[in-house]
């Protein structure tokens, strides 16, 4: 008798079609991607908002976002995109790598309790992004400017909720301000992580201003 290929064949075939799929099917996700921790995290930020003590330690992802400069969305991690504009500062890219903390209530709805982020202007880069880290070398240890409303292309920019649910950011006038970053930890191919202190001026957006003077220490992503 014959020899049966056909069922042979058959268990073969199901056992690489769902090899495939649960391959394919674990990519991990870079952008906005959580940190499983507790609600009480080494990820924070800490400090005073005027006279008023802050502490955000709730739940915090990492995120990475890349844009030209006519504001066309690119591609995840590797900084550049043919959008097919031939306007010359379609050769540079706006890098943007960090952290945002957020809560999220019994009705499912999230909310950003805090975020810190790093903002370049860059020209693009076409290599690998494997071998070629351009979120990385955006967070040497050192001091950075703010991104204000004149500067909104380079620069650190914060966000932090109040004790009453109040959003503050660092967007506006930082004349005076400063923002370090004290250390960076190792390259882990989509995450690393900083600490660094702060003092700048904070504002709600009703003409209020606070002086937040703090430190943090978060998760950015590459």
């Amino acid at each position: 008798m014959k020899p049966s290929y056909r069922i042979l064949f058959l268990p073969l075939f199901v056992f690489l079609f769902l090899s495939i799929n649960l391959f394919t099917g674990c990519k991990k996700e870079v952008e906005k991607t959580p940190i499983q921790q507790t609600a009480l995290s080494e990820h924070r930020i800490t400090g005073f908002l005027g006279d008023e003590e802050i502490t955000i330690q709730t739940n915090a992802s990492y995120f990475t976002d890349a844009t030209d400069t006519n504001g066309v969305e690119e591609h995840q991690d590797n900084g550049h995109h043919d959008s097919g504009d031939d306007d010359d500062d379609d050769d540079k890219s706006n890098l943007v790598t960090g952290c945002e903390w957020h809560t999220t209530d019994n009705t499912g709805h999230n909310t950003t309790t805090g975020s810190v982020s790093v903002h370049k202007e860059v020209f693009r880069i076409y290599v690998t992004p494997f071998i070629n880290s351009p979120y990385y070398d955006m967070l040497v240890t050192g001091t950075y400017n703010f991104l204000t409303t004149t500067n909104s292309k380079n620069g650190a920019y914060l966000t932090m909720r109040d004790n009453n649910g109040v959003l503050w950011t660092s967007l506006g006038e930082q004349t005076g301000s400063i923002f370090q970053i004290l250390t960076r930890g190792a390259n882990e191919q989509t995450f690393t992580r900083i600490t660094g202190a702060v003092t700048c001026k904070m504002y709600n957006g009703h003409s209020n201003m606070k002086i937040f003077t703090g430190t943090f220490a978060a998760v950015s992503g590459l």
